[in-house]
């Protein structure tokens, strides 16, 4: 045996051990009015489609789980020709319904209905996020493959309120920073911002954003002012010396002159 055939068979075997590990789920999860954040109280309402339901599996258990609170879901079946088949509802953060090509089963569509609960604890870098829906493939025996999860972040108008004014004063630094303006003021009224923020302060939070913001606007409109000043300054200098080598140049020709 040669050395390219032994690079062959190496290669085949690889592919066979890719070919055989555990097979991700086939079944396509669509959601185009799932949100990615929700007023706290407010009631999400979102249907999820499934469909290539039996790539893997001709009989299994959908799957679902949500953080929300208030929780309905509405499981709907349709055949082949888009009809329906049968609708049933759940009212727990979770639930599970069997799905099996032998029922002529072809779509499902899931609509959760739920209220986005309270926030108990705020965080502007790393926002809290609640699981909108989480939904999974599971077999008789426990096991399971995710196939698709949603997340949502919850505000409320205070929060939001308060996450746009630190955003404006972050994006008003960082402009101001280009210019070479010195910074550091609105950077330390911008921290105490987001620690008002994270222990939900949020109209003190707006409070320190504002100023930082203002800071950092007045700090690069004197950064200009100062470049400015340097640039005529330097044309100034510039000019003068130009005058200056006009008038040398005159006074040597003047004396030429009188010489000649």
């Amino acid at each position: 045996m040669n050395w390219n055939h032994c690079s062959r068979v190496a290669l085949l075997a690889a592919l066979l051990v890719v070919a055989t590990a555990a097979p991700v789920a086939a079944v396509s999860v669509s959601a185009d009015d799932a949100p990615t954040e929700a007023q706290v109280g407010s009631t999400v309402d979102v249907t999820y489609t499934f469909t290539e339901l039996y790539t893997d599996y001709d009989t299994w258990t959908l799957q679902g789980q949500t953080d929300l609170s208030q929780v309905t879901w509405t499981v709907t079946t349709f055949d082949q020709t888009g009809a329906k088949i049968a609708q049933e509802n759940y009212n727990n953060q979770s639930f599970g319904h069997q799905l099996a090509a032998a029922d002529d089963v072809n779509k499902v569509t899931v609509r959760l209905q739920a209220t986005v609960p309270q926030v108990t604890s705020w965080s502007y870098e790393s926002p809290q996020t609640f699981r909108l829906a989480a939904f999974t493939q599971a077999q008789e025996g426990g096991a399971s493959t995710m196939l698709k999860s949603y997340d949502v972040r919850p505000y409320t108008p205070a929060s939001q309120e308060a996450r746009t004014a630190i955003d404006d004063a972050q994006q008003a630094i960082d402009d101001a920073a280009a210019t070479g303006a010195d910074v550091s003021g609105a950077e330390s009224d911008l921290q105490d911002a987001i620690d008002f923020y994270n222990n939900a302060n949020f109209e003190q939070a707006v409070e320190n954003a504002d100023e930082a913001a203002s800071k950092a606007n007045d700090a690069a409109s004197s950064a200009q002012q100062t470049d400015l000043l340097i640039k005529v300054g330097i044309g100034v200098v510039v000019l003068l010396l130009i005058g200056g080598g006009i008038y040398w140049y005159l006074q040597q020709r003047t004396t030429y002159d009188k010489l000649g």
